[in-house]
């Protein structure tokens, strides 16, 4: 129904209606709003809460000087959390635990002692993250995994299943662990680095670059892994070691001292590398040993139960692979580039060794060769022979 204007003048009846609405309304709206600038949660469509303000409204304490969020969190009334944090409905925030605005800590996760959780970092699942630990920038905790004591996880690093990182330990850039791995005392992985399996980085360890550490590895002292390295299986990385390159060590291999491994460098087996040696491109497998000040590049192989030590350099494609101690090897290279190298009382060339007086015949059935070269091959044998091998 149309209405006048003149019938809404003062004192009438509509207008006395609509001003008792509007002041009803105002109070109303007075009421939500001191609800919503108090309360210390605020809902969210996935049946989560964000804190709004460390404080205990609308909390109940409980005899362990904790508090229990209308939301189902325990927080704990010595704890921080700032306006702006996400906190699950299961979460425990306990202790003098801090927790800043951006961080988000989900699932049963557990945040407790003086652990710091800032930036944008997430924990998540049944994580815990304890003692003075600090998790930040846009890091990951999840799955079972704990982060104790001091260490510090930045940056974009994920940590995840049942992994442990403690006492000094940090985790950095874009590093990924997970399985069963532990990081601890003082060591470091950063940059793209991957620790997975059941390996074991200590020390002053430090993995970085593109390096990936897996198996039941372990990296201790102040070993470096780096560039694309990879190490495997029960290798054992200790001392002043430096890894690097796309080398490879795997196997039960044992690696100490002041040793650099670089390029495409391969050590398995139960290989024994340390001292000062330098391995290159080339292969130390077996049982082998190379140790003082020894060099092995090249595509060089050094296998079987062979020690190469002292100064001794082996290049090209020698191949050492007999029981003998060896610090001044001896090869000759042919025309082509084989090699041709003294391991003890035999001749090895390539993955074949044989005795001085076996060798003819061999090189006989080489059919691939031509006769020239086979003649020249010979000599080298027996020149080897008269040289350096008769006593």
């Amino acid at each position: 129904m149309y209405t006048h204007c003149d019938d809404m003048g003062n004192g009438s009846p509509l207008l006395t209606l609509i001003t008792n609405a509007l002041g009803t309304l105002r109070a109303f709206s007075h009421v939500i709003y001191n609800i919503i600038r108090y309360s210390n949660i605020q809902y969210n469509l996935n049946g989560e809460y964000t804190m709004k303000k460390n404080t205990n409204t609308n909390e109940t304490a409980n005899n362990n000087n904790e508090t229990v969020n209308t939301n189902g969190a325990y927080i704990s009334e010595t704890a921080t959390v700032y306006d702006g944090a996400y906190i699950g409905k299961r979460v425990r925030i306990e202790g003098n635990a801090v927790v800043h605005a951006g961080a988000s800590i989900t699932g049963d996760a557990i945040v407790r002692d003086s652990a710091v959780i800032s930036g944008d970092a997430i924990v998540r699942d049944s994580a815990v993250i304890s003692g003075n630990a600090i998790v930040r920038g846009h890091s990951i905790i999840e799955g079972s995994a704990i982060v104790r004591g001091n260490a510090v996880i930045d940056d974009f690093a994920i940590v995840r299943d049942d992994v442990i990182v403690e006492d000094n330990a940090s985790v950095r850039g874009n590093a990924l662990l997970e399985d069963s791995v532990r990081v601890i005392n003082n060591a470091r992985v950063r940059g793209n680095a991957r620790v997975l399996g059941h390996s074991t980085i200590s020390g002053s360890a430090l993995v970085e670059g593109n390096a990936k550490v897996y198996g039941e590895s372990v990296i201790c002292g102040d070993a470096v892994i780096s560039g694309n390295a990879r190490i495997d299986e029960y290798a054992h990385i200790g001392g002043n070691t430096r890894i690097s390159g796309t080398a490879r060590v795997s196997g039960y291999s044992y690696i100490h001292g002041h040793v650099r491994i670089s390029n495409a460098a391969y050590i398995s087996g139960n290989a024994e590398v340390y001292g000062y040696a330098q391995i290159g491109k080339s292969v130390i497998c077996g049982d082998a040993q190379v140790r003082d000040d020894a060099q092995v590049y090249g595509d060089s192989r050094i296998d079987g139960n062979a020690i190469i030590e002292g100064m001794a350099l082996i290049t090209g494609n020698a191949h050492v692979c007999r029981c003998t101690h060896t610090s001044n090897p001896i090869t000759c290279k042919s025309s082509n580039g084989k090699i041709f190298t003294v391991d003890g009382e035999y001749i090895n060339c390539s993955e074949l060794s044989f005795r001085p007086d076996e060798w003819p015949s061999v090189i006989d059935e080489w059919g691939y060769y031509s006769d020239k070269l086979k003649d020249e091959y010979k000599a080298i044998v027996i020149f080897l022979n008269n040289t350096y091998m008769q006593e």
